[in-house]
């Protein structure tokens, strides 16, 4: 969040309070997103749910807190839901505009929509006097956001259906990143035009060489282990691929542990 804040100059920026940090209590709401104003900078805050949430609304309205609502379908209670369902079909749409109504009178100053019929947002955006913002739910709200690695294509597999991919950086970075592996295990990168030259007499690549052997025999020698010296094999590249959830994997081509010759025990 400091990366954010300290980065922008006329964005808002909204911290999206993490899950268990505010569901408990008023008081526990408030605590969280007085740390996110004062320590990490940010302008406003994000809370998920409908009108149980109310409380926690009007204690960060009344406390100077500015809060946006987040309805519909709400991430944090994915499991609750029983998975990404679209919310507010059917005779749930009066429920849906009822909790809109309690989240804008609690003082929430805008509201996402995210997994609402197109239908039934645009019936809330008319009736609400605060701004809605559209994720996965049509093109009548008063603003739209979508999740920016999905927006550019960074992530793979199954997208929502509501996703527009404007990019496909998942693949650039992945060609990227097998081409420079290929090109330092064939020995193609770093060629001369990227290599610095040194002054005569100082340090040749055998006496690295040597240096490096050292070390190598030091080490095996700590570790129990005899060493076969063979030639220097160069380090390729990490793939690091997105994954579900936000985290990350690395994928087996390509990576290779750095070492000076054929070890055996």
């Amino acid at each position: 969040m400091r990366a954010v804040t300290g980065s922008t100059r006329r964005a808002l920026v909204v911290a999206d309070l993490p899950f268990g940090s505010y569901q408990e209590s008023p008081e526990q709401c408030f605590a969280t997103s007085a740390r996110f104003m004062k320590e990490a900078g940010a302008h406003a805050v994000k809370l998920e749910g409908g009108t149980e949430m109310v409380p926690q609304i009007e204690k960060l309205a009344v406390g100077g807190i500015p809060v946006m609502a987040h309805i519909g379908f709400t991430p944090q209670a994915e499991h609750q839901l029983g998975g990404y369902r679209v919310q507010g079909r059917g005779d749930a749409a009066q429920e849906l505009l009822a909790t809109v109504r309690a989240v804008e009178a609690a003082g929430a100053f805008a509201v996402v929509l995210e997994m609402v019929p197109g239908q039934a947002a645009a019936a809330i955006t008319e009736t609400l006097s605060i701004p809605t913002i559209g994720i996965g739910a049509g093109a009548d709200c008063d603003a739209q956001v979508l999740v920016w690695q999905d927006m550019a294509g960074l992530r793979g597999g199954r997208m929502p259906r509501f996703v527009k991919q404007h990019a496909d950086l998942r693949s650039t970075l992945l060609d990227a990143a097998r081409a420079y592996a290929s090109d330092v295990e064939s020995g193609a990168f770093p060629a001369a035009e990227h290599t610095f030259s040194a002054a005569p007499g100082t340090v040749t690549s055998q006496r690295v060489g040597d240096r490096l052997r050292i070390v190598d025999e030091r080490l095996d020698a700590i570790a129990g282990r005899r060493v076969q010296h063979g030639p220097v094999v160069p380090v390729a590249a990490v793939v690091v691929e997105p994954c579900g959830g936000g985290g990350s994997r690395l994928r087996g081509a390509g990576v290779h542990a750095p070492t000076l010759g054929r070890r055996t025990r």
